[in-house]
């Protein structure tokens, strides 16, 4: 390497030559790297990309960032509501992405419209140094929550995961709303473009990241709340098969999918209505398509019926079982896939403590009405065939689980209603989730966690909820793993900030590895003497992660409310239970034992 003075500036050329073994042939990579004033180039297959060196104000981590790098086109005009388009550079030599400012999707903030429909963007975030051993660093690209109608990539800032300088982390930018999931059904808007955007931004981790210094081969895929639900669909469909090889599902999956929506077209016609774009009581699709972004993001949330508060209706616009047409992400129902997964992968799964703290923030009234609605806790395309005698019995069974002895439960019972929603909206179908993935011939690792520690990083939303109660609710973990300003952290606040570090060398060895406990470590390891075992077809074991990591041999979920929200689901014809399942868990065991023996 040569350094050449010129002016009051510096000019550090690399050129750096990597030798591996690959298939018994030695490959030569090489990358060059141009810092001018602290400036960094990459050169992709779309152009140049422009980065900086960052020095974290919050724990002194150094690395570098490559911010707002394009991977589609801007699905503007034509391209609004269809699948999204590779971006394949422009005719000059400048870099391709914007080195300064935030980048996000349509969306409201603080009651108005921001944001821009040229969002499909990314941001790598790597080590300061190359890796010591010579290697590729493997990556986690994360998908942001935010209910598909808000949030963006550039909101988690990785300076936890680059204390260490062990990993990379993507963060992503896909479309929400009616831009991102509205669906008519046909050629038009078939749906899912929001997952489609995902699926892309994969791809370009998968052809490009090497330039940064990532493997390839060694991708996981990770989310929270409608991230790890769109993660679970990911693996789900064959769609983005080989465009990862693990997965971190945090507090979200496939089951029970409240996001996957019956009525679409009806929905969207509705839609296309309040912003004058139907005729003959028809979509004017070329209306849409030119439709201001001020009246999309505005009529987007419609007036929901109070039904939709509680279960299974809550977003406007969301996931679609399409046509079957070219290109489509999802053509089969969310039973079919469940088992027949079309990209299983080792994954890590769990919930926080106390997620229903998320929708328990009204007044007593809403209690009441709660409590009278519970109807509503049944799957809409199985209540809509029950009749209303079986639909009372099954309310009932959860009223007498969840309430024994309180006709009106008040905020007295506050406890009660938050883990009836814990159980029903995370932890049930966590449970289901993690069973199916280690069942069938791709069984594949499952490690189950719980967080349960209550600290200064949370997430500061339920500050402005009318009810202020205490508790680990949806999405605090997030604030442990990245910086945040949806998030009060400190680092005076030592307990949390080790709480901290306990969680993100969890999920950097098993980004690493595949492990979430690496095999040999140090003594001054904060994983040190902890142990995290795989579920079993018998045991859903977990990880308690708080001050101490402390493995529960317990129950993920107990028996019987597995039990009361099996029957709750069941169709007409039979219902399922604990009891029910025992076949299906003996044939897992032998499915279990094939692979480990064969």
């Amino acid at each position: 390497c040569v350094t050449y003075s010129l002016f009051l500036s510096t000019l550090l050329c690399l050129l750096t030559f990597k030798m591996y073994f690959s298939n018994g042939q030695i490959l030569v990579l090489y990358y060059f790297e141009l810092v001018f004033l602290f400036k960094l180039l990459r050169n992709t297959s779309s152009g140049l990309v422009t980065g900086s060196i960052k020095v974290s104000k919050f724990n002194n981590a150094t690395y570098k960032e490559f911010i707002n790098i394009p991977y589609a086109l801007p699905p503007t005009g034509q391209l609004r509501f269809k699948a999204p388009q590779k971006f394949t550079g422009r005719n000059n030599k400048e870099p391709i992405n914007k080195e300064t400012g935030e980048v996000f999707c349509p969306q409201l903030m603080k009651n108005k419209v921001a944001g821009s429909e040229d969002c499909l963007v990314l941001n790598v975030y790597t080590p300061l140094k190359q890796n010591a051993t010579g290697s590729l660093y493997a990556v986690m690209i994360w998908i942001h929550g935010g209910g598909l109608i808000e949030g963006y990539g550039q909101v988690f800032q990785p300076d936890f995961f680059m204390l260490n300088q062990e990993i990379i982390i993507v963060t992503i930018n896909y479309r929400l709303g009616a831009l991102g999931f509205l669906s008519l059904g046909n050629e038009d808007a078939p749906g899912n473009a929001g997952l489609k955007d995902q699926a892309l931004a994969m791809a370009w981790v998968k052809d490009e990241i090497q330039n940064f210094g990532g493997n390839p081969k060694k991708v996981t895929l990770a989310g929270e709340s409608a991230g790890s639900i769109s993660a679970f669909l990911h693996i789900l469909n064959s769609y983005s098969k080989g465009l990862f090889h693990r997965a971190i599902l945090e507090s979200g999956t496939a089951y029970d999918l409240f996001f996957l929506k019956s009525g679409f077209v009806e929905r969207a016609t509705v839609f296309a209505e309040l912003i004058e774009c139907t005729e003959n009581n028809k979509v004017n699709f070329g209306c849409l398509q030119n439709a201001s972004l001020l009246n999309i993001i505005n009529y987007q949330e419609l007036p929901l019926p109070f039904e939709n508060e509680i279960q299974e209706d809550f977003l406007s616009f969301s996931i679609v079982k399409e046509s079957p047409l070219p290109g489509a992400f999802q053509t089969d129902t969310i039973d079919y896939l469940l088992k027949n997964m079309g990209n299983p992968v080792p994954t890590i799964m769990g919930t926080n403590k106390d997620e229903g703290l998320i929708f328990i923030r009204k007044s007593n009234m809403y209690f009441h009405n709660i409590f009278n609605n519970l109807r509503y806790f049944i799957p809409k395309n199985i209540r809509d065939k029950l009749p209303q005698n079986e639909i009372k019995k099954r309310t009932e069974q959860i009223k007498t689980y969840y309430f024994p002895s309180k006709l009106y439960p008040s905020l007295d019972h506050f406890q009660e209603f938050v883990k009836m929603y814990t159980d029903k909206v995370y932890n049930y179908g966590m449970v289901k989730t993690a069973q199916l993935l280690i069942s069938g011939s791709n069984y594949q690792p499952v490690y189950m966690y719980k967080f349960l520690y209550e600290g200064s990083y949370k997430l500061t939303i339920l500050d402005s909820y009318e009810l202020k109660k205490p508790g680990v609710a949806h999405g605090d973990e997030t604030g442990y793993l990245f910086l945040n300003s949806w998030a009060n952290q400190s680092n005076s606040d030592i307990e949390a900030y080790n709480v901290s570090r306990k969680i993100v060398e969890l999920w950097t060895s098993f980004v690493q590895t595949g492990l979430p406990i690496p095999q040999t470590m140090s003594l001054t390891s904060v994983l040190y003497n902890a142990s995290w075992d795989p579920i079993t077809c018998s045991s859903t074991n977990y990880l308690g992660i708080s001050t101490n990591l402390t493995m529960k041999y317990e129950q993920f979920l107990n028996d019987s409310a597995i039990e009361l929200w099996d029957a709750v689901a069941a169709p007409l014809s039979g219902t399922f239970t604990l009891k029910s399942t025992i076949i299906p868990a003996i044939i897992c065991c032998i499915l279990v034992l094939l692979n480990v023996y064969l």
